[in-house]
């Protein structure tokens, strides 16, 4: 009796701690590409550059990217860090990253939440996208933070403003809110604004860079070749004049729009999350506004094959009858042929490809051929849609 009165005793003491995705994502920035001293530098360039490329593309701009990556010396560092002295390696490297695009460039208002707290982007939605989870900039950041503790300067201009925003940021990591430290608006006529539109961002932290180095002249290159309708002008810290990878193509393909989601990559997690936003009041109008492929026709007779009336509300459906939509008729079909021809599914269309923006063999072979000049190159596509 008295074993289990302190084993209870010792149960009523624990705490239920509740984190925020800042806080998780700074103890596990594993699980973004910043697990090493190499990796931090690399998974650094990458995710700025990724940025601007999608900022550029996105206004349907010919993508013009500068970078430039270098290594503070001593007496720079400890002035940086307001501090004497600090622990130094011969293996690590302190680093100012700062990469500059041709963009729409942000809106002042949303710079602190878009650079400042974890997993708020513009990238969400059903369509091809570099990245999608709101977590590049700020995993940036909170790997500034952890090493050196010094905020991300972002400057931008962007296309209805009259003027360049400046801010230094940092995260509320109990929060997951932004910290701003300073904001001010430059003027265009000053040469510190930016010229047309776009971002700058500036973040100093620690990495290896000789470890990082021939991986991110690997990166560059391959870039290029996938990309033949952008420029690259990088400013290495162990080169004196910037490397140039200059575009081959004045076009690019066209910007992926953001698709409904169809049937057939829909589970029950995604059926609900479309029915806690519908407006639909009928389940004939919900299939139409919420699925790809599927109009009147479509939807009554899916709604005839899963026995569920078409001027049912959505948001009464019950559980039995949610599962019975996605298991039975979102079935996807199998791939073999005989196994197909004795599966009982619902003929939806095949997905379009108007979420995605394939390069295109011609583009391809351009870019191949700029970057490695071989004696011979074939590419070829296939059909999406």
């Amino acid at each position: 009796m008295s074993k289990a009165r302190k084993t209870s005793k010792k149960t009523s003491k624990e705490k239920v701690v509740r984190r925020s995705a800042a806080d998780f994502f700074q103890d596990n920035k594993a699980i973004a590409g910043f697990d090493n001293t190499m990796r931090v530098v690399f998974t650094s360039v990458r995710e700025l550059v990724e940025n601007g490329l999608d900022a550029a593309e996105r206004l349907g701009q010919l993508p013009e990217i500068h970078v430039t990556i270098q290594k503070l010396e001593r007496e720079e560092i400890a002035k940086l860090l307001n501090i004497k002295s600090f622990d130094s390696s011969d293996k690590l490297d302190f680093l100012r990253l700062s990469v500059r695009d041709n963009g729409s460039g942000v809106q002042s208002e949303f710079i602190p939440p878009l650079f400042g707290r974890v997993l708020t982007g513009s990238n969400y939605g059903a369509r091809q996208s570099r990245g999608r989870f709101g977590l590049g900039a700020k995993m940036v950041l909170l790997n500034a933070m952890s090493s050196v503790d010094l905020p991300l300067i972002i400057k931008s201009k962007h296309i209805n403003e009259d003027f360049t925003s400046y801010h230094e940021l940092m995260i509320n990591l109990a929060e997951n809110e932004p910290i701003i430290l300073a904001q001010r608006e430059i003027p265009q006529e000053t040469a510190e604004a930016i010229k047309g539109s776009g971002t700058e961002v500036m973040v100093t932290f620690t990495g290896a860079w000789n470890l990082a180095s021939r991986y991110i002249y690997e990166y560059f290159s391959q870039l290029a070749m996938i990309t033949p309708y952008a420029s690259f002008f990088i400013q290495y810290p162990d080169t004196e004049t910037p490397i140039e990878f200059g575009r081959v193509v004045e076009e690019m393909p066209p910007y992926p729009q953001i698709a409904k989601v169809h049937p057939w990559g829909t589970d029950i997690t995604q059926f609900k999350r479309e029915l806690s936003v519908t407006h639909s009041e009928t389940m004939e109008v919900f299939l139409q506004d919420h699925f790809q492929g599927v109009g009147p026709k479509t939807a009554r007779d899916f709604l005839e094959f899963i026995k569920i009336e078409s001027q049912t509300d959505p948001k009464k459906l019950s559980a039995s009858d949610i599962r019975r939509i996605v298991h039975e008729g979102f079935k996807t079909p199998e791939k073999d042929k005989k196994k197909r021809k004795e599966q009982k599914i619902f003929p939806f269309k095949r997905p379009s490809g108007e979420s995605l923006a394939p390069l295109g063999y011609e583009l391809l072979e351009k870019g191949i051929t700029k970057e490695l000049s071989p004696q011979f190159v074939r590419a070829t596509s296939g059909d999406i849609s």
